[in-house]
């Protein structure tokens, strides 16, 4: 991506294409080989993205024109399938059942944002869609990989006190960026906060999971 100003369009295109190309082969190589019918959509989803990311370069080729940013859009949703599917697998169900007891429930809030921005009520699209990708993918990426970092290595799944303020400045990023538009005097600043909160978030992160990800395993 760095060199595709100077490299051939066809070359990117083919040098891009080689990891969703593969990661498909591999996927349903071990989901399809092993008759995991449970996790057949998982590889339809990763055909998808890469029939996608072809759309993207065919509109960035003015081959179909608007094709590049029809499918960045159409992979936000995807992704967010994809996260849809994980998480319900994965989020411990104590979590969910604490939730019930409070009387809460689960609500995909960056698409009720999107239906705010449809009839033009305080939110933009823009809004809706930060608070879907850096919010919902955003925070999925961060919390699997804390969850999963601790339980691959052996270790107690307590959360450090670093990793939970990570979460809180993830979320206050989020928050700023989606609020961002509303503010428009100070709409480069609040960009800039919210990116800064985002890299001080996975920074921490791998402060605090370099160390575990890089030694041996306990237990």
């Amino acid at each position: 991506m760095f060199l595709s100003g100077w490299l051939p369009a066809n070359l990117v295109f083919l040098l891009d294409m080689l990891f969703p190309v593969l990661l498909s082969l591999f996927l349903g190589r071990e989901i399809i080989g092993g008759r995991s019918r449970r996790n057949y959509p998982l590889v339809a989803i990763i055909v998808v993205m890469a029939f996608l990311n072809v759309l993207f370069h065919l509109g960035a080729q003015q081959v179909y024109p608007g094709g590049d940013r029809l499918a960045i859009y159409l992979l936000i949703h995807t992704l967010l399938v994809l996260v849809t599917i994980i998480a319900t697998r994965i989020v411990p169900s104590f979590t969910g059942n604490w939730l019930r007891q409070q009387g809460e429930n689960k609500l995909p809030v960056g698409y009720i944002l999107l239906g705010c921005s449809v009839f033009g009520w305080i939110f933009r699209p823009s809004a809706a869609l930060h608070a879907l990708t850096m919010g919902a993918i955003g925070s999925i990426v961060l919390a699997v990989t804390t969850r999963v970092a601790l339980g691959h290595t052996g270790r107690p799944l307590h959360a450090a006190r670093l990793t939970v303020l990570a979460y809180w400045i993830l979320l206050l990023a989020v928050v700023v960026r989606i609020l961002g538009p509303l503010n428009t005097n100070n709409y480069m600043l609040m960009i800039d906060l919210s990116a800064l909160g985002w890299m001080l978030a996975f920074g921490l992160f791998t402060w605090v999971y370099w160390p575990i990800l890089s030694r041996a395993k306990t237990g």
